[in-house]
Formats: structure tokens, sequence, C-alpha cells
């Protein structure tokens, strides 16, 4: 039901080590970098032994620095997930996926000038790549840019037209810009194509809010609860209609799972216990204020 998210857009490591390589390295380490079965902690140990042996060819150890960089980003390290990605680049300026990890990151730090550098690259360097657009996209709607957002989301979708979340992401600028005719159909693709995609019917529940037809946000809300228990995002939107309803006693009960879920949401259900209340929403949800 939040904001459309960063994708960091990163290929499984591959290896491919030569004979010299081999010997500074164990099976174990390569596998660790890979991913396999391997735990976050032991994936890094794991780059890091690549990293720190000789002889490792260019793009193995680009990929190393790439891997392990999304590990980091993985766990909101993001400063030394940049650095990752920053010595991934150096060892090979054409690396376009490191890039958009890159810009995701800085995204995540609220860089946006800077991420949508990254991403600009990135395209440069891999024009097919869908979640780039769509990375970008969301960077574009972080700076309030709608149009350039909605851009970039439709190429998205052009390059990968079974894309449930560049559909929910589009509907959200829609949502954004109070085009709801343009919003509902890009809610109601995102989860024909995908009809367990929790932000799809959370996004419309808060859409047909926006319109004031209550009983239909109940019922989207009602699903992204069921599909997500622990949406306290959901709560929140199902308390506006129930509350817009006259139904104060669900929307007490709604709101009051919403801090349980999410204590930091304290003060804004508070705001939205009573009216006005679209302007504190919309800015939880959408990140737009």
């Amino acid at each position: 039901m939040s904001a459309p998210r960063y994708i960091f857009a990163g290929a499984l490591f591959v290896s491919a080590w030569g004979p010299c390589a081999a010997l500074a390295l164990t099976q174990q380490e390569i596998d660790w970098c890979a991913g396999k079965d391997a735990t976050p902690e032991l994936q890094i140990n794991g780059c890091t032994a690549v990293i720190q042996s000789e002889n490792i060819p260019a793009n193995d150890l680009g990929s190393a620095y790439k891997t392990r960089g999304l590990v980091y980003a993985r766990r909101g390290d993001y400063d030394k997930a940049i650095a990752d990605f920053d010595a991934a680049i150096r060892v090979n300026p054409q690396f376009a996926i490191a890039y958009n990890d890159r810009g995701a990151s800085y995204g995540r730090k609220g860089d946006f000038d800077r991420a949508i550098a990254d991403y600009n690259e990135a395209i440069r360097l891999d024009p097919g790549n869908s979640v780039t657009f769509r990375n970008r996209g969301f960077a574009f709607f972080s700076k309030n840019d709608f149009d350039r957002a909605i851009a970039d989301f439709t190429t998205a979708i052009q390059l990968d037209p079974k894309d449930f979340t560049a559909y929910t992401d589009r509907g959200n600028v829609y949502r954004a810009k109070r085009d709801l005719d343009h919003a509902f159909p890009d809610f109601d693709e995102a989860i024909r194509l995908n009809p367990s995609f929790v932000p799809a019917y959370g996004n419309r529940c808060f859409a047909y809010n926006d319109k004031g037809d209550n009983d239909r946000a109940i019922v989207d809300c009602d699903e992204a609860i069921r599909l997500s228990p622990n949406d306290a995002a959901a709560f929140v939107n199902r308390g506006v209609a129930y509350r817009d309803k006259g139904d104060d006693q669900h929307a007490k009960a709604d709101f009051d799972e919403a801090i349980r879920l999410d204590p930091t949401l304290t003060g804004t259900v508070q705001r939205l216990r009573s009216r006005p209340w679209q302007r504190t929403l919309r800015c939880y949800l959408l990140a737009l204020c």
C-alpha cells in the first residue's frame, strides 16, 4: 500500500574462475558469494574472499563487488552498498546493473538527483531493462515530476507488458495527479495480472476513498488485509473509509490496529481521526510531502 519501491536489479553472481583463481579460493567461498546455501553474512564473507583473491578476471571481480553491494543494500547499509557499486563500476565501467543498483541506493538515501543520474547511465548502457525505467520513474515521482514518472512507467510497461508493479506505480502517479480515470484502469490491470499483489488492492482502496466510494474501498482493503494481515497502511485506509461512512466503531478498531502494527503511525492516525485527513494520508502513503 506504500509508494512504489526501488528494485535492486542484480543478476545472480556467476563464477568463472580461472585456474589461478581457484587456487586462492575455496569452492564454498565461491558458492557463498553466488548466494548458494548462504546467509547474508556468509554471502558477504564469500564475496570478500573473492575480492581479496588474486588473478580474478575483471568481470568476476566487478560481479563480486556488485553482489556484496546488493547484500549491503538489502540490509539497509546503503553507504557500504554504494562503495561496493563504485568499485564494481571502476572495474567494469559498462556494468549497467551496477549503475541501477547504485541509483537505487542513492534513492533510498533520498538523493534522487544522483539516483536519476545513475539510472540515466544504466539506461544508456542497457535501454531494454524495464526495471531501471521503473526505478527512474519512482525517482521522478519522488521529485513530484509526475509527467516524467508516467513516461518512465509507461516505457517499463512497453518493455514488459506483464509488469504488474509498473501498472501499480503508474496508477499511483495518476492518483497523485487526481486523475482517477487513468488510475483505476492501471490498478485493475495490475490485479488482473497478479490477483495476489497487495499494493494494487491497497492503492485502489485509497483511490476509492479519494472518489468517495467507501464501500468499494473497504472491499479492496479487506482483500489487502486478507493477503497481508500485518499491512498497517491497509488498516489506516480502511479506517478512513469506515470513518467517512460514519462507522466510528470499526474506524477506531482499524486505527488502533494500525498503531499496534506500526507505532510510528501514531501521530498520523491521530490526525486522521478527524478531518481534514486527505493530505496527511497522501503524504504518509506516497511520500509526496
